[in-house]
Formats: structure tokens, sequence, C-alpha cells
């Protein structure tokens, strides 16, 4: 009982000098410290923290790391797990990517989207104002990559799943063109 008191005493005293405006007299926390301690007690992160730079691009190396180690037979894959992760991850580098780009146009992380119509409201406001063909791509990845990937497992087929993972890099070159990704390469694993 007491370790947990104590444990809300300094939950408390961390939040209330690390994000509050006025700081406790006499008690003196390095902000950095305090939000390092925070996140690993189990609070949110903070924009900085939750959105990095090249998060996208990132995401995109782990999605095709995830295709290396699946084994491919007749150009198929074998196990469709890795390859319903792989979807997922580039699908995130996606939403990473309009995230970013979102946070340089003045957003916050508090009005980022949380779903897909909010993904889709602000590309047509922010992004894709005067073109339309950055929804469809939007939209095209959103099927290929979030539903017919991941969600129904139905891409298996090698040529089919580097075509997606090619069309999901493009969309975030085009958004974020100052990334570094490797470039696909036609090896039978990547």
């Amino acid at each position: 009982m007491l370790g947990v008191t104590i444990y809300n005493i300094i939950v408390i005293i961390l939040y209330t000098m690390t994000f509050c405006e006025e700081k406790p007299k006499g008690v003196g926390i390095d902000t950095d410290i305090g939000e390092y301690v925070l996140l690993n007690m189990g609070t949110t992160k903070t924009s900085k923290q939750a959105h990095a730079a090249g998060e996208a691009y990132r995401y995109m190396e782990n999605a095709k790391g995830l295709l290396k180690a699946a084994a491919i037979e007749d150009n198929i894959y074998l196990d469709s797990k890795p390859v319903r992760e792989a979807f997922s991850t580039a699908y995130l580098a996606v939403l990473e990517a309009i995230d970013e780009v979102l946070l340089k146009k003045g957003l916050t992380a508090k009005e980022l989207p949380k779903s897909v119509d909010g993904y889709r409201a602000a590309l047509q406001k922010y992004l894709a104002v005067n073109n339309g063909k950055l929804m469809r791509d939007f939209e095209s990845l959103y099927n290929a990559l979030h539903i017919a990937g991941y969600y129904r497992g139905l891409i298996t087929r090698v040529t089919m799943v580097k075509e997606a993972m090619k069309d999901t890099e493009d969309f975030i070159y085009k958004i974020l063109p100052k990334g570094k990704l490797k470039e696909f390469t036609t090896e039978k694993n990547y």
C-alpha cells in the first residue's frame, strides 16, 4: 500500500513539474527526465516523441525486413502471417508519412486524424486540395494494404506484394520527398 502511495505522489510531482506552467517551489527536475519517467509509467508520448521525422521510412524498412524472412515457393509466400504483418507495417508507414506532413503544416499531435475517414478529410483539406490523384492513391493503398493485404490476407503472390510495397514507397516519396529509402530489389526475398 505504501509503495502505491509513493508511486502516485511521484507521478503527480513529475507530471506537475513537467507539464504545468507553474512549477512547485523548492523542487527542481530536468524536463526530459520527467518526460522519460512519465513515459515509462504509462502516460502518453509527447508530440515530439510520438512523431519523429522519418518514421515513415523506418516503418517501410521494417515492412521490407518482414518480407525478407518469409519463405517463397513458386512465386507465392508460403506463410501469410509475415506478409500480413508487412502489409500492416506498410500501411502504418503511409499514416506516419501523412502525420509528418500534417505536423509540418502546423497541426498538433492532438489534431492528427484518428480514423481512416479522418485521414481522408485531412488529405482533402491539407494535401490534396488540387490533387485528386493523391486521394485516389491513398484509397488504393488503404484497400490494398489494410483491407486486402492485412485484414483479409488475400495477397500472397510475390509480384503483387512487391507492387503494393513499391506503390506505398512512391506515395511516401510523393508527400515526403526528402527521405531515403533503399530501392526495392528484384531478389527472391527482397
